[in-house]
């Protein structure tokens, strides 16, 4: 049995503004051919990622990319 090894893809992911005060970021993400705005509410961890499409492919792991980095309440 030979192990593979699982696609990887290198994300970018650019904050363009910040407010400690209403507890949230905004920024970009790009990985591939693919580019997301996200806004990601750290009082609630709540993150939105726009547009939808290849959401599925970055939502989770930026959610738990801000959790691991201690951008949530």
């Amino acid at each position: 049995m030979s192990s593979r090894r699982l696609p990887e893809t290198t994300a970018y992911v650019r904050v363009l503004s910040q407010s400690w005060m209403q507890g949230k970021m905004e920024g970009e993400v790009i990985a591939e051919s693919y580019q997301w705005e996200f806004q990601w509410n750290f009082r609630r961890g709540e993150l939105s990622v726009k547009p939808s499409l290849g959401r599925a492919l970055i939502q989770e792991p930026l959610s738990r990319f801000f959790r691991t980095a201690g951008l949530s309440a």
